[in-house]
């Protein structure tokens, strides 16, 4: 079970209301997918996130009525040279009630399949949190894993693929890509997510078909896509 703890702890607010912060511990003693040394941004210049380089991607999200727009907290940002048991985020919010918190974490096992863990769970209601001057809000967070299904992927056009990659759309994050055998490529994704597909050919170009997207809605369920690189 992961289990994310989230502390809001407050700093002094002005009468404008001013600011707070959520702190939050994660633990990466779980962590057992291949590990990339440290070596710059996790993101690429599209800003994508990238599972291939590190096993894991964080994303917290705090929205409220009264906020403007949401306050996204990602991690890691650069590519960890070590690591240690837990990880802590300070995440800077505005003062004020109903502080919805939103969270996305994708892991990569040691056989290199992708998990995604969402709080707050398909159909439920985010935690929310009351960000007051002087008081501290503990929370626990218990991200709910989704379930998976299998996307099969084949292509038209006499272009040579390497590799097929998927992206997660909601947090912009490159799943590790699943190598061309016999013409088509095979990944396990999760249910529920949009995706779409980043196609390496044989020569090194990289095609990204962000029309072509697919969702997997059932578990167990296997969906066949024909990707167009023309």
């Amino acid at each position: 079970m992961i289990v994310v703890f989230i502390a809001a702890t407050l700093a002094g607010c002005a009468a404008d209301g001013g600011t707070g912060s959520l702190a939050i511990a994660f633990d990466t003693s779980g962590l057992t997918g291949p590990m990339s040394p440290g070596d710059g941004s996790m993101t690429d210049e599209d800003g994508l996130a990238h599972l291939e380089w590190f096993p894991a991607f964080l994303v917290v999200r705090v929205t409220a009525a009264d906020m403007g727009d949401p306050v996204v907290a990602t991690w890691p940002e650069e590519i960890p040279g070590s690591l240690g048991s837990e990880v802590a985020l300070d995440i800077e919010v505005p003062a004020g009630d109903a502080r919805e918190v939103t969270l996305d974490l994708l892991l990569v096992d040691e056989d290199g399949v992708t998990g995604t863990f969402v709080s707050p769970a398909p159909g439920a209601r985010p935690q929310v949190v009351d960000v007051a001057a002087g008081a501290t809000q503990d929370l626990d967070i218990t991200p709910r894993q989704l379930p998976t299904g299998t996307v099969a992927a084949t292509w038209s056009g006499v272009h040579p693929v390497a590799s097929v990659s998927w992206i997660d759309d909601r947090v912009g994050v490159v799943l590790p890509p699943s190598q061309a055998e016999a013409g088509s490529a095979t990944t396990t994704l999760s249910i529920g997510r949009i995706y779409w597909p980043r196609v390496e050919l044989d020569d090194g170009t990289v095609l990204d078909l962000q029309s072509q997207r697919v969702v997997v809605s059932t578990e167990g369920q296997i969906v066949a896509v024909e990707l167009h690189l023309e």
